[in-house]
């Protein structure tokens, strides 16, 4: 198994069905009880097939067929290479060289054919840069796997979008500014550009344009981050990615209207009938000065009294003409009269709000700051009004809202091994998957199954992790390795002891069989080693040693954050949720840092 693939962290469904022979903990690529697995995965098989949707059991029966087919492409793969150090180290540097090739092509492509506004080319671009990071650390098929079926969903919005030009649907030019004005007096927009507005831009509206422009790359770097380092949090953002991006599809399909730009274009009586094309629209300005939106009296004198769209004019600040040009090239293909709901409100607050519980304080800060930088620039910039703004912002924490109860009502029980039906404690008192149970005096805080699963799942999982640590003394003189260990093994103790200390007040069985379905997490979702591999592990010595034991705790590790994923996800106990964010921000950096020291 190679350093990279341990990423691949086993699936919670394998608990329904156990691991075929062959099989190594950490093969699979695909975590079936994932919420977006479900949506991005079955699109691709049964969105033009089948009338009838298949039944969730075969859905996920089949995405576990294709992770097999990947992990085994993979882990043969692995064993290729680490029985040929040298191949691995050929590849390492045929990596290098393809990720240089692809970021030069990128800067080719967008020369020559402007910025990638289609998502359809967004992906395309975005999966040959992930197929040239994943030569010597995963085969081109797990790429395909996990991508084909968002590129293709995606694709289908591409199609789809044109459905709002057959549908016919009058554009409204004066919802929006009619509702900013009700809200505010003054329709922002406007009031905006009259205050802030020069004749040429001056040094700040570099960062609006910055901002901008930075729609098109931040969500989908983003995706790749999360694809090289959490898949299972990838298939959940793209999930919430999909939905929120149809679910504005559905609002210019259904309420057409025009940004503010193209009202300071037109009057009323150019744009009565509600045409989606008006020719007014490529007109610098309106025959009667501001159109719509009427004029303003300008705070700095020589700017233009009325609103301009000035989204790509930062460039021109640092005589960088040639994005301001492809920003308008890529602008002129795009829908010119969808601004309801805004998607570049929608697409950067769901960043904020899906990954609030992923990062620090520091991180949650600038996700928030990055969605209020995108609202003051489409406002300003005359993209949207904050109308548009608003409804982009209720349309993230709506997809968010539901992400979070199926993934607690549906996903999270499964993963815990509960049904439907209630099940009692030890202590007599009935809880559901998701109720709160009884607590004991010295721990009066509620729980539910998942918090239970959690606990009783981590601490096998903690000692088999100090288990490995107590390894590392005898049979390595790695001054890093034995640091890191040492470290280890000082953090996760601890942990363990509060754990089970948490699990006895609940009055609830320690053991990792008891209360959580009857489902051990060892060689499942936990990723933890096998008997075999820890036998491989005790009798290695020196270079072998590290390199096995760096694996086998990189799998480790990426087990117990999917673990915390899990609590996170289902569980309700503020204790338990702490130290499942705790767990996965500690063992991600550990993670980063025994890649280093494999030379990743």
């Amino acid at each position: 198994m190679s350093v990279d693939e341990v990423i691949d962290v086993p699936s919670p469904d394998d608990h329904r069905r156990r691991q075929a022979p062959g099989h190594d903990v950490g093969e699979s690529a695909v975590d079936p009880n994932d919420a977006s697995a479900g949506v991005e995965e079955t699109e691709s098989d049964d969105a033009f097939g089948d009338d009838n949707p298949p039944d969730l059991e075969r859905i996920l029966a089949d995405i576990a067929a294709d992770a097999d087919i990947a992990a085994d492409a993979d882990i043969a793969a692995d064993a290729e290479m680490e029985a040929e150090p040298e191949k691995r180290r050929d590849l390492t540097m045929v990596r290098r060289v393809a990720i240089v090739a692809w970021a030069l092509f990128m800067v080719w492509e967008i020369v020559e054919h402007g910025l990638a506004f289609d998502r359809t080319r967004l992906i395309i671009l975005l999966c040959l840069g992930l197929i040239a990071a994943s030569i010597g650390r995963r085969r081109v098929i797990t790429v395909i796997i996990d991508w084909a079926p968002f590129a293709l969903i995606l694709l289908l919005y591409d199609w789809t979008r044109n459905v709002a030009e057959f549908i016919r649907v009058p554009v409204a030019w004066h919802l929006a500014p009619d509702v900013d004005k009700a809200i505010f007096g003054v329709v922002p927009t406007v009031w905006l550009q009259a205050h802030l507005k020069s004749p040429s831009a001056p040094w700040w509206e570099v960062i609006t344009s910055v901002v901008y422009m930075s729609y098109f790359v931040v969500p989908y770097a983003l995706a790749a981050i999360l694809w090289l380092r959490d898949r299972a949090t990838w298939r959940r953002f793209a999930a919430c990615f999909i939905a929120t991006t149809f679910l504005g599809l559905i609002g210019y399909t259904f309420v057409p209207a025009a940004p503010p730009w193209a009202a300071a274009r037109c009057t009323s009586a150019e744009v009565a009938d509600g045409p989606r094309e008006a020719i007014c629209m490529t007109t610098p300005q309106a025959t009667q000065p501001g159109g719509i939106l009427g004029p303003f009296d300008p705070s700095h004198a020589g700017a233009a009294p009325y609103v301009e769209r000035i989204s790509a004019r930062g460039w021109e600040f640092l005589h960088v003409h040639v994005a301001s040009n492809l920003i308008e090239i890529g602008q002129g293909k795009s829908n010119l009269v969808a601004a309801i709901p805004s998607l570049h409100a929608a697409l950067t607050m769901l960043l904020a709000l899906f990954m609030w519980p992923r990062v620090t304080a520091l991180g949650r800060t600038l996700f928030l700051g990055y969605a209020f930088a995108m609202a003051f620039t489409l406002v300003y910039t005359a993209e949207h009004y904050v109308f548009d703004v608003l409804l982009g912002w209720a349309l993230a924490a709506f997809v968010v809202a539901v992400y979070q109860l199926v993934d607690r009502k549906l996903i999270a029980p499964r993963v815990a091994g509960c049904s439907s039906s209630e099940s009692s404690s030890p202590t007599g008192h009935e809880s559901s998957g998701h109720g709160t149970t009884a607590t004991s005096s010295s721990q009066n805080a509620p729980h539910n199954q998942a918090d239970v699963m959690f606990n009783q799942m981590m601490i096998p999982h903690h000692e088999q992790a100090v288990e490995m640590a107590d390894l590392v003394p005898s049979r390595t003189d790695n001054a890093q390795l034995r640091t890191l260990a040492t470290q280890i093994r000082n953090a996760q103790q601890p942990e363990i002891d509060q754990m089970t200390a948490r699990l006895k007040s609940w009055g609830v069985a320690v053991d990792d069989e008891g209360g959580s379905g009857g489902h051990s997490m060892n060689g499942d979702m936990g990723a933890m080693m096998s008997d075999a591999q820890m036998t491989s592990l005790e009798n290695a010595r020196g270079a072998q040693f590290d390199m096995l034991w760096l694996q086998g705790m990189i799998a480790h590790h990426h087990g117990a954050i999917t673990m915390a994923d899990v609590e996170l996800a289902g569980g309700i106990n503020p204790e338990s949720r702490s130290l499942a964010t705790q767990i996965k921000s500690t063992q991600q950096a550990e993670i980063d840092r025994m890649n280093a020291m494999l030379g990743r």
